[in-house]
């Protein structure tokens, strides 16, 4: 799946700092939007855990491929290879490639400000406190949430749901109670989405 992350970050005089990103379909349409609060960061710091978040968040929902955009020259610059890593950045760099090469393919594009309007209200939102995780991205109505809807094939082997049947649980019921995990696990990820359905096959 092939999407675009929009990230940005941002740090206050008192070194407190945010970062935030949305991720959308090829078509534009937000599948997901993270935001993080830094305790103390500097402006550049909080731009690489800007894009760290949108990666993130972009494999979390099964993204293979990810054009990620954000307003930071020196951040694109940095992690395209045209400008070196050094002191305090290089663990942030370091933490933003390793989940870079979770991903096939991964493309950094600097954007001017104005194009990444959406992923810095949301940064401001978040450094204000009005960042609502569980809502869509209030500061872009042109992007609005969705909800996922997954299909998740649930393979039972008797053997290895032996004692629960034996007991008396139904093996349809195993099923649904795996798909309430595998919903509960996408929340936790930050998706906006449910397992909707299941299909079983019993080995």
């Amino acid at each position: 799946m092939i999407v675009h992350t929009w990230s940005d970050g941002g740090s206050k005089p008192d070194r407190r700092a945010a970062a935030a990103a949305i991720i959308q379909s090829v078509d534009g349409t937000t599948l997901t939007h993270r935001g993080l609060l830094l305790p103390c960061a500097t402006n550049n710091v909080a731009e690489w855990e800007g894009l760290r978040l949108a990666l993130e968040a972009a494999r979390d929902i099964g993204a293979t491929h990810v054009v990620a955009h954000l307003d930071s020259e020196l951040v694109a610059r940095q992690f395209t290879g045209e400008y070196r890593v050094n002191g305090e950045l290089r663990p942030f760099y370091e933490k933003t490639t390793a989940v870079a090469a979770q991903l096939e393919d991964v493309r950094v594009q600097w954007v001017p400000r104005a194009r990444n309007a959406a992923a810095d209200a949301l940064c401001n939102k978040v450094l204000n406190g009005t960042y609502n995780p569980d809502g869509g991205p209030a500061s872009s109505p042109s992007t609005p949430t969705v909800r996922l809807a997954f299909v998740v094939e649930i393979v039972v082997d008797p053997k290895d749901v032996r004692d629960q049947v034996a007991a008396g649980a139904d093996v349809n019921q195993l099923a649904r109670a795996a798909a309430a995990e595998r919903s509960a696990r996408l929340r936790r990820a930050g998706v906006v989405g449910d397992v909707v359905e299941v299909k079983r096959i019993a080995g």
